[in-house]
């Protein structure tokens, strides 16, 4: 009988684990400030484990200087990430940033089994198992470790907003074994910081690290898919306080410039005899974080004016603020692009066509840019053709509609364009109103539209009819605002208490 020997043992990378220490850059120019949280996932047999892997001393080993993460020492030499071998007392090449395509790296494991009075991790180039025979007698089996070969090289961009270098090993982007210069081991199965290989044979309860997140000095690189850390019952262990903003682009999670909403209230109307018919005010706001494929998206809720308070709010999508004035819209479990305020006049765009309240229509629309222009307070404005054909009697005609975009704002018909809606000719949408921070910061100067309010109802009472879950509730207008007192304390349509 054999049984292989667990390479990757949460409980060999954890132990003693003390507070992280400033590492000079000068010689750990990667490693300083890196955090890693890793989860070692078991299936039925035991609890998964959350760990974190950070520097937390240094030690002179012959001479030169080592960062401790867990139970190995690392240095950096020459672009290269060096892990020292007790059992060998040399140092094995971890990670190498300079690797082209075909060019191989030796894969290292670990043994507790021929080392077991070392107090740290010993780094070896094979695999240890345990064998008996018959009568019971343990011997242990050594076997040799081979090496990995560069299969492609690739960016990735990560939260940060920055691209890095990233080199794949085996399989495919999605699947295989790659690592990223300055961060390491990134692969699906690789969470710990100690690219270490894993057994031949393992418990079937074992399903192998995964890597949970990844920060530098504070600031979020990556981070596993939301969906997952709850799977998994994990969390994120890395020190996040500071700010994830570090490109030079000012338009970084805004909608191509400041300010950025936090709420866009709509009208959605028909028109009868050229007046507003059927019309109610849809609020969007934005929700909780959560993260897909390395990439951070901000959830979109939507509820009616006509609905009871406090409203039960529905999530209709995720936003994903690029880095280059774009904005990508998470619908269905597909991603469309939602903006692009990088691009130039006579640009093509393809870009979703909108959630439309009255229609299942979640098409794609093509938009032209038309003119772009600065405005006095420095955001841009850009004007676009909404283009649709369709097919009458076996002819093709071409419609067309103007959209506009402001800047920090977003499209005037809407924060996901609801573009839909206009292949009828008498519905229309239009934003009345936005907030930023709980601060009305826009609100519209469109003819026909500036007067409603914030909040219209086809029924004038409607808004002043709302339910409140309160008995010491009363309702009065300010400023074209619907607010609610209760107990002493204002708040919005929405719930939130209006400070000022």
């Amino acid at each position: 009988m054999k049984r292989a020997l667990l390479f990757v043992s949460c409980a060999l990378m954890s132990v003693q684990m003390f507070s992280q220490i400033d590492l000079p850059k000068d010689l750990f120019p990667t490693l300083a400030g890196l955090q890693r949280t890793a989860c070692s996932e078991y299936v039925d047999c035991k609890e998964n484990k959350t760990y974190l892997m950070q520097a937390d001393a240094i030690k002179e080993i012959n001479g030169k200087l080592y960062a401790k993460y867990g139970g190995v020492f690392l240095r950096e030499e020459d672009s290269k990430v060096l892990i020292y071998s007790f059992p060998y007392e040399k140092d094995f090449v971890l990670y190498d940033w300079t690797l082209e395509i075909g060019d191989t790296l030796q894969i290292l494991g670990i043994d507790p089994f021929s080392f077991p009075e070392l107090e740290y991790t010993a780094v070896v180039d094979y695999v240890a198992f345990e064998e008996y025979d018959a009568n019971g007698n343990r011997t242990i089996v050594k076997e040799p470790l081979g090496s990995k070969r560069v299969k492609d090289i690739s960016t990735i961009r990560l939260l940060d907003g920055n691209e890095y270098k990233a080199w794949l090993f085996g399989y495919d982007w999605e699947r295989g074994d790659y690592y990223i210069e300055g961060i390491g081991n990134a692969s699906k199965y690789g969470g710990d910081y100690v690219d270490l290989a894993h057994p031949f044979d393992v418990p079937t309860c074992y399903y192998g690290e995964r890597l949970v997140c990844v920060s530098r000095d504070g600031v979020l690189l990556y981070q596993m898919d939301t969906d997952e850390m709850i799977r998994l019952g994990t969390e994120c262990l890395c020190e996040t306080e500071k700010s994830t903003g570090t490109t030079d682009n000012p338009n970084k999670g805004d909608l191509g410039g400041r300010p950025t909403p936090t709420q866009w209230n709509l009208l959605s109307y028909g028109i009868q005899n050229n007046e507003l018919n059927q019309a109610e005010t849809f609020i969007y706001q934005l929700g909780d974080e959560l993260y897909r494929d390395n990439k951070k998206y901000i959830e979109l809720t939507r509820f009616s004016s006509k609905d009871s308070f406090p409203a039960e709010k529905t999530i209709v999508g995720a936003l994903h603020f690029g880095y280059d004035g774009d904005v990508n819209f998470l619908y269905n479990k597909t991603e469309y692009l939602l903006y692009d305020f990088g691009a130039e006049v006579g640009d093509t765009l393809n870009l979703f066509s909108g959630i439309d309240n009255y229609t299942s229509d979640c098409q794609t629309y093509t938009h032209v840019v038309k003119k772009k222009e600065i405005l006095e307070d420095g955001r841009t404005k850009m004007i676009l053709d909404v283009i649709l054909y369709e097919e009458i009697d076996g002819t093709i005609f071409e419609r067309k509609w103007e959209k506009i975009w402001i800047a920090g704002l977003g499209s005037l018909d809407g924060i996901v364009h609801n573009s839909a809606s206009l292949q009828s000719d008498n519905r229309g949408e239009v934003i009345l109103c936005a907030y930023c921070n709980n601060e009305c910061c826009y609100m519209t100067d469109l003819p026909l539209y500036e007067e409603l309010g914030c909040i219209y109802n086809e029924d004038p009472t409607a808004v002043e009819n709302i339910k409140i879950s309160s008995s010491s509730a009363h309702k009065f207008v300010r400023d074209d605002q619907l607010l609610i007192l209760r107990d002493g304390k204002t708040y919005n349509v929405m719930g939130v208490e209006i400070t000022k």
